[in-house]
């Protein structure tokens, strides 16, 4: 029995320095292992540091990247669609009343049938916030804007007119700008008749010769009489009038496009209706939109997308009431044509001299 004691006494102190053996050798291992370790760790923190700041900039860069495209195309859409980001230049402090027809009410100048949608300001006339009289009025930071002018409006004649236009505009005007003349000369008969019969030529031709005398005979009386007018309505106001922009380039360089004959035809109707207008006011501000034009190499001014008609809403005046646009806003400025506009009678009103041929 005493021995047997005896024998696990002893087995037990073997046990306890065994462990005591194990603890010390671990111990040795850990303060042998330890320089790795941290050498280990601060690899991988360096490594850490890389990876982060590598991803910081690639995030920063993709940040950027994306900022500048969504920047881009916002842009462009406002360009086609939306409205026109513009600078106030001058700080006028003008009364200012735009007068005229869908030249001046800016049919085509954004998106949809009248070049509207979001940007309509008035739907039984069809103005636009692209339209060039909106641009200039943003422009010469003008105290007071009053803008009238209607698609389909001729100078005198019918129900809807300039002189309904002027209704409710303030006689102490300081500046008038009116475009018209085109729906007078029949213009949009020209339009329909050259688009529907793209390849029968005769019809097209025939109605710009009704236009071209058109333009010769009634035109001038017309302008003549508006002015005086407008001269009478407005006697403190600066008035001026506008061209129409030759729509047609006179080399084809592009597929599809008319033949020449019916460019030079429509481009001579143009010149022979600005000419008549130019001779019966006495300010005139041309308008050219130098090499963008139908039928050129780049991306015209002039809209040249066929669109259905469109019939004005039937809770309009009964002036506009089951008025309906056959163009679809062909012909018509877009709207780098509608600035182009804003900058050529921007250009006139500081420096009416250089510009304007005055009668």
């Amino acid at each position: 029995m005493k021995a047997s004691v005896l024998a696990f006494v002893v087995l037990l102190v073997l046990l306890s320095s065994a462990q005591s053996q194990d603890t010390t050798s671990k111990a040795v291992v850990q303060q042998n292992e330890l320089p790795r370790v941290s050498h280990f760790l601060k690899k991988l923190r360096k490594k850490v540091k890389r990876f982060v700041s590598k991803t910081k900039a690639k995030v920063k860069r993709a940040i950027a990247k994306g900022t500048s495209k969504l920047t881009k195309l916002l842009v462009k859409k406002r360009k086609l669609e939306g409205a026109l980001v513009v600078k106030k230049l001058y700080h006028t402090q003008l009364r200012y009343v735009a007068l005229g027809d869908s030249f001046a009410a800016g049919v085509g100048s954004g998106g949809g049938p009248f070049g509207l949608h979001q940007l309509d300001v008035d739907k039984c006339c069809a103005r636009n916030r692209n339209a060039y009289p909106s641009l200039l009025s943003r422009q010469l930071g003008v105290s007071s804007f009053h803008f009238r002018a209607c698609m389909g409006a001729r100078a005198l004649q019918g129900p809807n007119n300039v002189l309904r236009q002027m209704i409710g505009t303030p006689s102490n005007a300081q500046l008038v700008t009116v475009t018209i003349g085109g729906n007078d000369m029949g213009f949009e008969d020209v339009i329909f008749k050259c688009i529907t019969s793209f390849l029968a030529q005769r019809r097209c031709l025939k109605a710009i010769k009704r236009g071209v005398r058109r333009s010769k005979t009634v035109i001038g009386p017309h302008v003549r009489a508006l002015q005086t007018i407008l001269r009478r309505r407005y006697p403190r106001a600066i008035i001026v009038f506008t061209g129409y922009p030759i729509p047609y380039s006179r080399r084809r360089r592009k597929i599809i496009c008319h033949n020449k004959k019916v460019r030079l035809a429509i481009n001579g109707l143009v010149a022979v209706l600005n000419q008549n207008i130019r001779a019966n006011v006495d300010n005139f501000v041309p308008v050219s939109f130098g090499s963008r034009l139908l039928c050129a190499k780049g991306k015209p001014w002039i809209n040249a997308k066929l669109r259905p008609a469109v019939r004005v809403p039937a809770k309009c005046s009964a002036s506009r009431k089951g008025y309906v646009d056959r163009t679809g806003g062909f012909y018509h400025p877009t709207a780098g044509g509608a600035l182009r506009y804003s900058h050529s009678i921007l250009g006139w009103y500081f420096g009416r001299s250089k510009t304007v041929s005055s009668k």
